[in-house]
């Protein structure tokens, strides 16, 4: 087993899925100026209870093109091909199957009883099916539902 690179253990010490703000402040620009990158399907984000997320490897999918991120530190923690890109089946592929509604929550970057209006309901164990959250997302993404493999 190969020890993580500099870029894996970065990344693993963010959220899953990143808001808009977290994301403006890694490549110095303003939230709005991500958000209508969002919107112009320039970087991979979901649109969940009205806030835009960003999974990381969109991110890096991103920077790694971007000529104001590649001058920047950031270039340090950025893979030139990410393994998935625009996909949050791939982002969050590491995920158990079946979590538990804080964790989605978390995931999601919103209260637990507003999981139920997205659609996101507990199994009798109280878990939630990874699947569900991966198709959620895929329903709100600007780009839809697609696995765009960088390779």
């Amino acid at each position: 087993m190969s020890a993580p690179s500099t870029a894996d253990v970065f990344w693993s010490s963010h959220p899953m899925l990143m808001t808009a703000g977290e994301v403006a402040r890694f490549l110095d620009r303003t939230e709005v100026t991500v958000v209508s990158l969002a919107r112009k399907h320039e970087i991979g984000a979901y649109k969940v209870a009205g806030k835009w997320l960003i999974a990381p490897i969109d991110l890096r999918g991103f920077a790694a093109g971007d000529a104001r991120a590649m001058k920047s530190d950031l270039r340090l923690v950025i893979e030139p091909a990410p393994e998935f890109t625009g996909d949050v089946g791939g982002a969050l592929s590491h995920l158990p199957e079946r979590l538990s509604a804080s964790a989605v929550a978390e995931v999601l970057r919103v209260e637990v009883a507003r999981l139920s209006g997205l659609g996101l309901v507990a199994g009798p164990d109280g878990n939630i099916e990874q699947e569900g959250v991966v198709a959620y997302l895929r329903s709100v993404s600007n780009f839809g539902p697609h696995y765009s493999d960088a390779s």
